[in-house]
């Protein structure tokens, strides 16, 4: 074994990266940090050339954090500001100070629309699909009720993948949906797109979520692992651990007894 640093030298070896990268990103006690995070873990034990470079690789094709991470913080597509009407000359007698006053507001409306997509794009992401890209489709995970506890840190966020077919607008495209889509309208923002970044590794599996028209999908409660009550200054509410369905047991939620009796009464009948 070799050190550098203090810390254990990896060779050349592919594979070896590979295990290290793996256990670091996708076990149970590491939960897919992102890629600031792994390589602060990482570097504390091992070192090779390129080490951050390939972490940063890792990451990003990781299929499930595609699926559950936001990729940026800015908002996706530049600003598309109406544009401004020309005036309509169909009298030629018409006053010469009116037909003034028009072009100095016509002139004024067309400086404050260019100042305020200047402005707004320096906050905005400029980002373009080509026809035949995959991409993700963005879906709200929707329960309807108040969270005492933890929220769930892979739960889906975008769902697919999805090809693109075409390009309807500077900021909206066609997507090629399944047949149990038919009654969502398959054109979308650019802001509800994420790219796929295709990787040899990934197995995507069947969506088994029922998506709504609104693109939210209702979560359903499988069993209630836990009862306790919470104390606050003047009352007592009792609470809940319930497991839902397409998460695990560590993913439970403390949810209202009250709500979760009035919302799933079949989940109390014993």
């Amino acid at each position: 074994m070799l050190l550098y640093q203090g810390r254990i030298y990896i060779p050349n070896d592919v594979d070896l990266k590979q295990i290290i990268l793996q256990e670091a990103h996708d076990s149970p006690f590491s939960m897919h940090p992102g890629e600031t995070k792994m390589y602060r873990t990482v570097k504390e034990h091992y070192w090779w050339r390129g080490m951050k470079k390939d972490i940063t690789k890792f990451v990003a094709k990781c299929l499930i954090c595609q699926q559950v991470k936001a990729e940026h913080q800015v908002l996706v597509g530049l600003l598309q500001p109406l544009p401004i009407l020309e005036w309509k000359r169909e009298r030629i007698t018409m006053d010469f100070m009116i037909e003034e006053k028009i072009r100095i507001i016509r002139d004024r409306l067309k400086a404050a629309s260019k100042w305020q997509k200047s402005y707004v794009d320096l906050k905005r992401q400029d980002i373009e699909y080509n026809v035949g890209d995959n991409v993700f489709l963005k879906v709200f995970p929707w329960k309807k009720i108040m969270r005492f506890g933890r929220k769930e840190k892979l739960s889906p966020c975008f769902i697919g993948s999805y090809e693109i077919l075409g390009r309807v607008s500077p900021l909206a495209y066609r997507l090629a949906l399944p047949l149990e889509f038919d009654r969502i309208h398959n054109v979308f923002y650019v802001s509800m797109l994420r790219r796929y970044r295709l990787d040899p590794s990934h197995i995507l599996p069947l969506q088994s979520i029922e998506v709504s028209p609104g693109l939210a999908y209702d979560e359903k409660p499988m069993a209630i692992l836990a009862k306790e009550t919470k104390q606050l200054r003047n009352k007592q509410i009792p609470l809940v651990r319930v497991l839902w369905r397409n998460h695990s047991k560590e993913e439970a939620t403390w949810e209202r007894e009250e709500d979760m009796r009035r919302q799933h009464p079949y989940m109390f009948r014993d």
